[in-house]
């Protein structure tokens, strides 16, 4: 176990900017709910307990929205935990991004518990439920809470696949004037290690030093356009980027996904694509607006589960309606 204090978890939230790949929330709304909390545990896998029960927490519904507010996450907080009927005793993050990472610090804290140093899609963000290491794994995402900060709140004991899910939360996350907050996925120990990607979140504390070493640099160069709208629950767009070496366009649908230079598929997702601030060395982030802003492309490989057949096959552009083909480094 090792103690995290403020200052930690601002140096995660902001490497989380960059393995967050445009998405993952904003990196203001995550900075704003870090500030008010004096430091969390962090717990590896190997030394939970095989009785422990484990929950995470994300948000959904773009990234122009308003962050939900205290007093929502805590009435569905208790709703999941009388629903559970039994003590919850670790927090895992849904993925690697500024605000899907603050959540789980928040909630950690307020319980009292550690949060698990891994994430259930793989150092990185993602746009849709069902593109999780939790499909990969087979595994059960009910029963969970969601709601928002109008009052709404839903408990949702089972549904009949993965990508139902992802329209029920949409829908409600559509419908919603805020960000929607989702708490769920009870695992014991033995269920979470088939869907954790292990030290993920302690890797954020070294991305921002690591970049020239662990990713390849495409380009550097100036955002000429950002074209974005809210639309279906996600923010959809594309950044047009300026180099010396050709015409960049980055598709977005929340993450950055393709990677075109003057018209060529340059890589897709599973893989990430990575837009870095030269100024600030923080990851862009697609809720914001980028234009004018100097920045440089980096890429790397996703984890080795995205990279089998079924992860290619469950995470690719067209199983996210982009009309282009795959194309992985």
């Amino acid at each position: 176990m090792k103690r995290l204090d403020q200052s930690a978890l601002c140096q995660i939230v902001a490497g989380s900017t960059i393995l967050g790949t445009g998405g993952g929330g904003r990196y203001d709304s995550a900075m704003s709910v870090i500030q008010r909390l004096p430091g969390i545990d962090l717990i590896a896998f190997e030394d939970l307990d095989r009785n422990d029960v484990v929950i995470t927490a994300y948000g959904a519904g773009g990234l122009t929205k308003p962050k939900n507010t205290a007093a929502a996450m805590n009435k569905g907080l208790r709703l999941l935990q009388q629903r559970l009927g039994k003590p919850i005793t670790a927090i895992v993050p849904v993925e690697i991004g500024p605000y899907s990472l603050a959540a789980a610090f928040e909630i950690a804290a307020k319980l009292q518990v550690p949060v698990v140093d891994g994430d259930l899609v793989g150092f990185r963000s993602v746009p849709e439920i069902f593109i999780e290491l939790v499909t990969l794994a087979g595994l059960p995402r009910c029963p969970l809470v969601f709601g928002n900060n109008e009052g709404d709140l839903v408990l949702l004991e089972e549904t009949s696949n993965a990508e139902r899910l992802e329209q029920i939360i949409r829908s409600f996350a559509d419908s919603s004037l805020s960000n929607t907050f989702v708490l769920g996925y009870p695992y014991a120990k033995k269920q979470l290690g088939k869907c954790l990607a292990k030290g993920s979140v302690s890797y954020c504390l070294e991305v921002q030093n690591n970049l020239e070493t662990d990713f390849s640099f495409v380009a550097a160069g100036r955002v000429t356009k950002d074209v974005k709208e809210e639309c279906d629950g996600f923010t959809k767009g594309f950044l047009q980027v300026q180099t010396d070496t050709g015409l960049y366009r980055v598709e977005f649908k929340n993450e950055y996904l393709v990677l075109l230079c003057d018209n060529q598929v340059v890589v897709t997702c599973p893989d990430l694509i990575c837009l870095v601030d030269s100024t600030t060395g923080l990851g862009l982030n697609n809720g914001d607006d980028n234009t004018g802003k100097s920045v440089k492309l980096y890429v790397k490989p996703a984890i080795e589960q995205w990279r089998t057949t079924a992860g290619i096959k469950l995470f690719s552009p067209k199983s996210l309606a982009l009309p282009y083909e795959q194309r992985v480094l």
